[in-house]
Parts: C-alpha cells; structure tokens; sequence
C-alpha cells in the first residue's frame, strides 16, 4: 500500500510540474481563483436600490410644489398642485387642491348690480372641502373680510351677502380666498361655487 501511496504522489507532483511549465511556454498567468465584490447600496427615501425614483421625487424628497400626503413611499409624492393661478376668475365653479401644505389660493370674483326692483340681489359662494379635511373661505373686498364659512369632511359650507344698496350700482370685484385649517390635507380637490349677484 505504501508503494501505491509514494507512487500516486509523484504522480501528482508531475502534473503539477507540467502545469508550471506549460505556463511560462505560454506566457499565460497560473490561474487563480477572484472573487466578484459589489459596492454597498444606502436606499433612498424614495427609492429603494436598484430602482427608478418613486413619481414626483428625485428620491430624497417631493419636487418642487408636490406633496406626500398619504405616507406612501411606493406612489411618491401623490399631492400634485392644481393649474390655477392665483387672481384667477371664478365664474361658475372650479375644482382646486391644498397643495403643497402651506397652499392659500385666491380667485377674483366680478360682481354686477342686477339692479332688483325689491333690493333683494344676493351672491353666495359655497365651499365643499374633501373628506378628512377642514378649510376656511374668506370673501373680500379690498382689505375687508366681508364673510367667512368653514367647510370639514365633504360638508359645504356658503358665505352669503345681501346687496348693499338699493339705490346705487353696487357692483364690485371680490377675492375668494380658501385657506386651509389644522394640519390634515388631501390630495383630493375641493369645490369652489358662485351664484347670484347684487
């Protein structure tokens, strides 16, 4: 047994010997076994490694005007701002959103003097908040707050105002201000109405 021991030794020996040497023949290295290493990922808020950023982020944070109201990094910042511009005309009704957070909007309103045989002209503008959400409309003339409704989960709420005089053109440009109230928000719009004049 001994002698089958010694001889497969040598054995093994001589082909090592000939590896080396086919190597240097060669000029091919002797081969070696690398481990493949990869770089450590950090996940990002709004995106999870090896993903596209989550909608409306860069995946650190909201872009510029959205909001996440949900707490759903999954959908990103799901709050987009509504296409107003502040100063625009409310006619008849428009649909707008709180967002971002801090988000006031304002809408002007052109008033006529019906010129009623009884003086009993009237405008009323009502606000229908989004469920789980509390605004304030404000009606305004100049710097004067003329009336004011709240609006909370989905209830309308209206401000009302009579005509101011019976005998003179008491036609006139208001501001429509809808401001939010405590700190719940929705990405949900809310209802803005007119009707009626003076």
């Amino acid at each position: 047994r001994s002698a089958l021991v010694a001889g497969g030794g040598l054995a093994v020996a001589a082909l090592a010997a000939a590896l080396i040497v086919s190597g240097r023949e060669t000029g091919d290295p002797p081969s070696t076994t690398t481990t493949a290493t990869t770089s450590a990922c950090t996940p990002l808020p709004y995106q999870p490694c090896g993903q596209a950023a989550a909608p409306n982020t860069d995946g650190q944070r909201c872009l510029t005007d959205f909001a996440d109201y949900d707490a759903d990094a999954g959908n990103g910042c799901e709050a987009a701002p509504d296409t107003f511009t502040d100063g625009d005309a409310l006619v008849d009704r428009i649909e707008a959103s709180i967002v971002p957070t801090d988000d006031v909007d304002t809408f002007t309103l052109d008033v006529a003097d019906g010129r009623q045989l009884l003086c009993d002209g009237r405008l009323v503008v009502t606000l229908t908040a989004p469920a789980g959400v509390s605004l304030r409309l404000e009606l305004i003339e100049g710097e004067e707050v003329l009336g004011q409704a709240t609006s909370a989960d989905g209830v309308p709420a209206a401000v009302s105002l009579r005509e101011p005089e019976c005998l003179f053109d008491d036609s006139t440009t208001l501001t429509a201000r809808v401001s939010p109230i405590g700190s719940d928000r929705s990405a949900e719009a809310y209802v803005l109405e007119r009707a009626g004049s003076f």
